[in-house]
């Protein structure tokens, strides 16, 4: 733009000892206003793309020409800033009240001390009007895809030329530059990249994928799951590739977390069957070792001392296997449920069961050391904290190689902080935690082991069942000194366990109580009996019906010892029987249960819940609280 005097179609700002001509090359429509935005001069272009004469311009304002209300107050504003402005196309009327497309470019002049505002107009013909079409919707479909949530990664012929900002936060990258010119294949993972290929090619042909899952590699390695839709498009005036990319972490965290209940139910399911099977046998099998041994070291002086000897000590190694067996059976009964009631739970027992199921980790690889602190209850259930402490233990067992067990070691350790907390730590001599992934090991997903060999769903998991109990979990650990792990949870309820103290014997009873012990295994029936017979009067039933009918005779019994489930009438037929014929009485009713005890299951109400396999003196000690006096 020049100034000249005297020259081509020239506006004329008026100055001091004359005016100001300003001419513009190729003579388009031109108009200078002062502050008010009153024009002060039109050239003859002006006039004739607007109609009005130069007389009738002179009378007028800025905004009676200007279709959209919003220019004129900005070529007024923008005289007043002494600014220059390239305007975007706009509608202006002509004196006929027909309308046109028009480009203003607008600046500011100062002239005897004062400030005048002149435009350039530039009418837009139906290709130009076409070419911002063009540039309208080339702009709004970058200003789309820059707001996305979903990641959006442009190329063209094999290479990246645009990702959008929710797809470099999703990879990992912190700016254009590092993933622009990269071959789009590169983000795919390995096993996905012919998929990606072929995605590439029918694009290309003019075809849009369907929604298909990919894997997508992030900068720093990992991969991350998504949903990819891959279709051709016009990107910055040539044809492209848009990929279109959802994140499925959540999804897929979700879909995992689902399953791994549902095969957590199944496994519960299961474990409570095969529990019963075996603690059957097992309960009837630890009765007549008890048994034996009672009568052997009755028989004194009839056995030679050196055979006595031999007998009791293989009966003892024995009895050893066997409650081996009930412990091993107790412990995968307690970590397979998928939830168990919220209530203040031994919170030492918990760690115990965990190191006992962890043990064949462990024992190849290093010592497990246990540090408790005072014994602690938390409220929770023993299945979900005994899923986050075995995830734990497995995870610092697998971080030390084998076969170097007196140099590592596992530790847990427990402390109170403060009145209200409690922390378990549990530290390994592995390799730790390299810095670089320390903020992302709980992500979903996210695993440092190799394909097939953890899912990474395990500490992520750990975290979200600490946080449903009011606690928080957190890591430490370099390259090279281990890791350690700590979980805080809230103090629960209730009295630590009390410590068991052997009890006083009793003086004998005159007259003996009756017992009704109700089994459908016959071998388990006799063996209590056995068990049972110095301090009761037993009566046997092999079935619910067996049982009512003796109860329907009008037999008085100090307590009834009946088996849950049994393929007649089961333990709680029983019970419903003793609740309507003989109220109160249930209170003395002692159920037992080779499976899992009955969330729902409450003692104070009756009755009371025994779990097999279980040695005479729990029996004993769990009669004598239920049974009726005398």
């Amino acid at each position: 733009m020049t100034a000249l005097h005297d020259a081509g179609d020239p506006i004329r700002i008026p100055s001091e000892g004359g005016s100001l001509h300003i001419v513009s090359h190729g003579g388009p429509p031109m108009a200078a206003f002062d502050e008010l935005g009153r024009f002060v001069d039109v050239n003859r272009a002006w006039v004739r793309a607007f109609g009005w004469s130069r007389e009738e311009a002179l009378a007028m304002f800025v905004e009676d020409v200007a279709a959209d209300g919003d220019a004129a107050p900005e070529s007024v504003d923008l005289a007043q800033r002494r600014g220059e402005l390239l305007a975007p196309a706009r509608t202006y009327v002509r004196k006929d009240g027909t309308t046109f497309t028009a480009e203003v470019t607008t600046a500011s002049v100062t002239s005897g001390g004062r400030t005048f505002g002149y435009s350039i107009v530039t009418v837009i013909d139906s290709r130009r009007r076409a070419e911002l079409s063009r540039r309208r919707a080339d702009a709004s479909f970058r200003a789309l895809i820059e707001t996305m949530p979903d990641g959006v990664i442009v190329h063209r012929h094999g290479r990246i030329v645009y990702v959008n900002p929710a797809a470099r936060a999703m990879l990992g990258y912190g700016s254009l530059d590092e993933v622009v010119g990269r071959r789009h294949v590169e983000l795919s993972h390995d096993d996905e990249r012919p998929e990606a290929v072929e995605r590439t090619r029918a694009a290309w042909a003019g075809s849009a994928s369907s929604p298909v899952e990919d894997r997508l590699v992030r900068k720093d390695g990992s991969i991350v799951h998504v949903e990819v839709v891959a279709m051709p498009a016009i990107f910055a005036d040539e044809a492209a590739v848009v990929v279109i990319a959802r994140d499925l972490t959540a999804r897929k965290a979700m879909e995992a977390s689902l399953a791994t209940a549902d095969r957590m139910a199944s496994l519960g399911r299961l474990a409570a069957a095969v529990a019963h099977e075996i603690n059957n046998p097992l309960a009837y099998a630890m009765g007549n070792l008890e048994v034996l041994d009672r009568e052997l070291r009755r028989a004194g002086d009839r056995v030679p001392s050196d055979l006595l000897a031999g007998f009791l000590q293989r009966i003892a190694t024995a009895q050893d296997g066997a409650s081996r067996v009930r412990d091993i059976v107790r412990d995968v009964k307690t970590l397979s449920l998928v939830e168990g009631p919220a209530e203040p739970i031994d919170l030492h027992r918990v760690l115990d069961v965990c190191a006992n199921m962890a043990e064949h980790e462990i024992r190849h690889r290093a010592r497990l050391v246990k540090r408790y602190g005072e014994p602690t209850r938390v409220r929770g259930s023993e299945a979900r904290l005994g899923q986050v402490f075995l995830n734990l233990l497995i995870n610092a067992a697998q971080a030390i190689p084998e076969g170097s067990v007196d140099d590592n070691e596992i530790v847990i350790e427990t402390r109170r902080v403060g009145p209200h907390e409690v922390e378990v730590a549990v530290h390994d001599t592995g390799g730790g935690v390299p810095e670089a992934i320390a903020d992302r090991i709980f992500d979903p997903f996210f695993t440092t082991k190799a394909r097939g060999q953890g899912s990474g769903l395990g500490l992520a998991i750990s975290r979200d069942v600490v946080a449903s109990l009011g606690g928080v979990i957190g890591v430490e650990g370099r390259r090279g000194r281990g890791t350690t792990f700590r979980v805080r949870l809230p103090v629960g309820g209730g009295r630590p366990p009390p410590i068991a103290r052997l009890a006083a014997k009793e003086p004998p009873r005159p007259t003996r109580p009756r017992l009704l012990v109700v089994d459908d295994e016959p071998l388990l029936a006799r063996v209590i009996a056995a068990q049972l017979e110095d301090d009761y009067d037993v009566t046997v039933a092999h079935s619910g019906r067996e049982a009512i009918a003796i109860l329907a005779r009008g037999d008085e019994f100090a307590a009834v010892l009946c088996d849950l489930l049994m393929p007649d009438l089961t333990g709680i037929d029983v019970l419903g029987w003793i609740r309507s014929h003989r109220a109160g009485a249930e209170q003395h009713m002692i159920l037992m249960t080779g499976g899992a005890i009955p969330a729902q299951a409450d003692s104070s109400k009756g009755p009371r819940y025994l779990a097999k396999p279980f040695e005479s003196d729990e029996l004993r000690r769990t009669l004598e609280s239920v049974r009726a006096p005398g």
